[in-house]
């Protein structure tokens, strides 16, 4: 859950959906502290004057400014360079989840939703967070995977898996096929076979290979829907190419691909 020493920033226009979420953050998650702000521009005046916020739940239509407008610029701060990123809309379009994937949020809630459906989203995000915390392996392209969305597969290269999640290299996906939260399956081939699971799409970069000028995606999946079969086999592949890649580290599963 939160710890006290975990700080949220709330920013919708309306004052009553900013207290019932500060609530829920209170209540179910134990924060001790919780900022709200009405306009982007009194959010950002927060963001400066604290020494570290670690959440922020934002609507997308402020008043003052865009909430896509306001994420950029707030992790321009160094208080909030690292902040988790919830975004709330009455929007559902594709055109809009493309573009909070591309912000860079952890999640993406419809609005109107209950405090059941921000609570479980909030949890799972948490447990995903610790589970990256612990071990993971990189894997460094050494391994194949299929991503399928429907009918559409996409080759590439695995490049990072923990028990959490993975990291992979694709050409790009076309945005008639997918989008961000999706769910693929995905089939990763090694030596000993192969492994196959679900992921839900949570971020996506697109790059330009500096030497090839070939254009491909970083893709991150946070795996969901996982039988037990599948949590063992995950665990088997992973300690069985360990052996020398381990790490630990409290980055992320799920991060841009440096090029």
């Amino acid at each position: 859950m939160l710890s006290s020493d975990m700080v949220p920033l709330i920013v919708d226009s309306n004052t009553t959906h900013s207290k019932s979420v500060a609530t829920i953050l209170r209540n179910e998650f134990n924060a001790q502290t919780v900022y709200s702000a009405n306009t982007a521009r009194q959010a950002m005046d927060i963001a400066r004057q604290q020494p570290k916020i670690n959440w922020i739940f934002a609507d997308t239509e402020l008043s003052d400014l865009s909430g896509f407008d306001f994420i950029d610029s707030v992790r321009q701060l160094p208080t909030a360079r690292d902040a988790s990123v919830v975004l709330m809309s009455s929007r559902r379009d594709k055109e809009t989840l493309l573009r909070a994937a591309a912000t860079g949020v952890v999640d993406y809630i419809a609005k109107p939703f209950n405090a059941a459906t921000l609570i479980s989203k909030l949890r799972r995000h948490l447990d995903s967070k610790e589970k990256r915390e612990s071990e993971r392996l990189t894997t460094l392209a050494v391994f194949d995977v299929d991503i399928t969305f429907g009918d559409a597969i996409y080759p590439g290269k695995l490049l990072d898996i923990s028990l959490g999640g993975c990291l992979a290299r694709a050409e790009p996906f076309k945005r008639s096929h997918t989008c961000v939260f999706d769910t693929a399956n995905l089939l990763v081939k090694h030596e000993n076979g192969e492994l196959t699971c679900q992921g839900e799409l949570a971020r996506m970069e697109r790059y330009t290979d500096p030497d090839t000028h070939e254009k491909f995606v970083a893709a991150g999946f946070q795996f969901s829907h996982l039988t037990d079969q599948m949590r063992t086999d995950i665990s088997r592949f992973v300690s069985s190419i360990g052996s020398g890649q381990k790490q630990t580290t409290t980055a992320a599963v799920i991060v841009a691909l440096e090029v």
